[in-house]
């Protein structure tokens, strides 16, 4: 009796798995930026990858893709997944408009996400002016973003944070992830501070850099080779003190990973 019930289940999962299905569809729009000195994006499951270029204009790509527990489901799943642009001022939003953030528990949206294998996600693509202050928040994705100029605030739960080559001012925060950030220009008027828990910390500086630094982990090590004043340095995993001639604050911290401040 055991052995046929474990047949049965065996049986009803792969009639599921024939059953599924995977939609995917791209989403694509150009927007001017000339008026546009901010962008804010706000992802729910998915990458957020950015990138300069030389025309003063924003392109959003947005690679959508939805699986379903059946046809039906999948295509409806598809038809509720938008992509939300607006602008406010000087302020370009950008948000992923799940059916799941929709659900009050019951009705359509509880029928779409009943009985699992159903779920949607959404990796984006921007292009952008080379100066550009950027917000990109994510919940389940990397974010990347390589060779722009600006203020940067960036945080995701699970995922790396990788800014490349960036000029301006910094923040970011992961809580299972890396972070690497590589300033080409180093803006000393802001403080800046960089966070995750379960990830290592990489900051790359340029040599002239003038900044007070604050770094902490707890399981790791911290290394620094750039000229360093030390105020704090009894243990590994607490170092404090002015790089150069100090300035702005720099806060580094993690718990489990290590941390390394380098030259650019």
């Amino acid at each position: 009796m055991k052995r046929l019930f474990i047949w049965i289940l065996i049986v009803s999962a792969f009639i599921q798995l024939a059953s599924a299905a995977t939609l995917e569809e791209t989403f694509k729009k150009r927007i001017d930026a000339k008026d546009i000195t901010e962008v804010v994006l706000s992802n729910i499951n998915g990458n957020i990858q950015v990138s300069s270029w030389e025309e003063n204009a924003i392109e959003v790509i947005a690679y959508k893709k939805v699986r379903g527990s059946n046809e039906r489901k999948a295509q409806r799943l598809m038809e509720h997944l938008i992509i939300d642009i607006s602008q406010e001022g000087s302020s370009l939003t950008i948000e992923t408009d799940l059916p799941q953030s929709r659900n009050n528990g019951s009705g359509f949206f509880t029928w779409l996400f009943n009985g699992g294998g159903n779920s949607a996600s959404v990796n984006y693509e921007l292009h952008v002016p080379k100066t550009m202050n950027l917000e990109l928040h994510s919940t389940n994705g990397a974010i990347i973003a390589t060779d722009c100029s600006g203020d940067f605030d960036c945080s995701t739960t699970n995922g790396k944070i990788r800014l490349e080559d960036i000029s301006g001012s910094a923040r970011a925060k992961s809580t299972n992830g890396s972070l690497y950030i590589s300033f080409r220009k180093f803006n000393s008027d802001k403080e800046m501070r960089f966070r995750t828990t379960n990830g290592s910390i990489k900051l790359l500086l340029p040599y002239n850099t003038n900044a007070d630094l604050e770094a902490r982990t707890t399981n790791g090590s911290i290394k620094c080779e750039l000229p360093l004043t030390e105020r704090y340095a009894k243990s590994h995993k607490r170092l404090e003190g002015e790089i150069n001639d100090g300035g702005t604050l720099l806060t580094l911290r993690t718990t489990n990973g290590s941390i390394k401040i380098l030259e650019y």
